[in-house]
């Protein structure tokens, strides 16, 4: 292979590999930080703003659905919590992640919590 060629193709390459580690967040979470740790604080604020305690389950449940979460049962990471509902994008090299986790009574929240994670290799 060409010495030009080569270094256009380890470039793609290399471009491509960092395309897949950013990853389009969903609806909720556009907008955060560039910035991993500002960001995951960020998400950690919106989620309990945009579905305050007291909120209808229906109104969360109708929006997570609409942006493509699976909502499931709690799990160990989220124990204190009856659901949770993520967002997963694997990408090359690295995984991000958008979960938000809450417990409720008679269609009310009762308490939510949100979570961003990025885990790359």
């Amino acid at each position: 292979m060409a010495p030009m060629r080569r270094e256009l193709f380890l470039a793609g390459l290399a471009a491509l590999g960092l395309a897949g580690c950013v990853s389009k967040p969903p609806p909720i979470a556009r907008g955060l930080s560039h910035n991993i740790h500002d960001a995951q604080s960020e998400f950690a604020e919106l989620v309990p703003t945009r579905f305050p305690v007291g909120s209808a389950v229906s109104d969360l449940l109708a929006e997570l659905h609409h942006e493509h979460f699976k909502i499931g049962p709690a799990d160990a990471r989220h124990p204190s919590f009856q659901f949770t509902a993520a967002v997963n994008h694997p990408g090359l090299g690295c995984r991000t992640a958008w979960y938000i986790s809450w417990a409720a009574e008679a269609g009310r929240i009762t308490a939510i919590e949100g979570y961003y994670l990025v885990e790359c290799l």
